[in-house]
């Protein structure tokens, strides 16, 4: 009878544990910062994805919600232009339309957002002196209904 109480309260809790939904990885994180947010784990890739309609389903260690954001540098079409790039000091963004007040916005690859600022006219310098170097997002916003423009910069 002894026996058989103890299998009980081990299985129980046992099944107690392996139904817990915890991940165990060597590293992870979750940042976010306005509308903007990247989470991580290392330790499991993911390894299939089915989608029906709406609804996906991702196989792995992580299930964070993904979103996917397009980096385009396209001087065709592009409303602005910045340079150099690679940079040393500083890039200078090019607007289009020196009318309309240009919003950016400078984050790093994990999302944090390390500098922002705003200008109307032909151009500016956004200064990358004293940042460590690295791949970096920069945000350009132009006043009005238009999306903003993103673009990978490259600081040495």
């Amino acid at each position: 009878m002894r026996t058989i109480l103890l299998i009980a309260l081990f299985t129980t809790g046992m099944y107690g544990y392996v139904s817990a939904q915890e991940v165990v990885s060597p590293a992870g994180d979750h940042q976010s910062i306005q509308d903007y947010a990247v989470s991580w784990t290392m330790g499991e890739v993911v390894t299939a994805t089915g989608t029906a309609g709406e609804v996906s389903l991702t196989q792995g260690m992580h299930q964070a919600e993904i979103t996917v954001t397009r980096i385009e540098n396209d001087a065709v079409n592009s409303r602005f232009h910045v340079f150099p790039n690679p940079a040393q000091e500083f890039v200078i963004i090019q607007n289009s339309d020196p009318e309309k007040e240009l919003n950016y916005s400078l984050y790093t690859v994990s999302g944090e957002r390390i500098l922002e600022g705003r200008f109307r006219g032909k151009q500016t310098r956004v200064k990358l002196e004293g940042r460590v170097s690295g791949t970096y997002l920069l945000e350009l916003k132009a006043e009005g209904d238009a999306p903003p423009e993103s673009f990978q910069i490259i600081k040495r």
